[in-house]
């Protein structure tokens, strides 16, 4: 992956998302009838999105592991983008905002 894919990968497909959406209207519109089983259901979705998100987290990081890892002749450059790809998966998660240069110079 290069680092402007990196910059673009979501964390979840857009079917799961979609997916997601999908089965949180239906137990919003359950809630009327019967919310103790809506809130059940919300619990269920999740804990299956929390689940899938894990999933995809750990690929991610399995991948990132493999640009470094195994080679005792890793360049500095490999390194540096391994590096920024960590960044990048990070700044997802804790919503950083993702640098926009490496060797940003600071203004005056």
């Amino acid at each position: 992956m290069t680092d402007s894919a990196a910059t673009t990968h979501t964390l979840l497909a857009d079917q799961d998302r979609t997916s997601l959406a999908a089965r949180w209207r239906r137990l919003e519109e359950r809630f009327v009838d019967d919310p103790a089983a809506a809130v059940e259901q919300a619990d269920e979705l999740a804990r299956d999105a929390i689940e899938g998100l894990r999933a995809v987290l750990d690929e991610r990081r399995a991948g990132l592991r493999t640009r470094w890892t195994g080679s005792d002749d890793a360049t500095t450059e490999q390194l540096r983008e391994a590096l920024h790809a960590y960044r990048m998966l990070l700044g997802q998660l804790a919503d950083m905002p993702a640098p926009t240069s490496w060797h940003q110079e600071t203004a005056p």
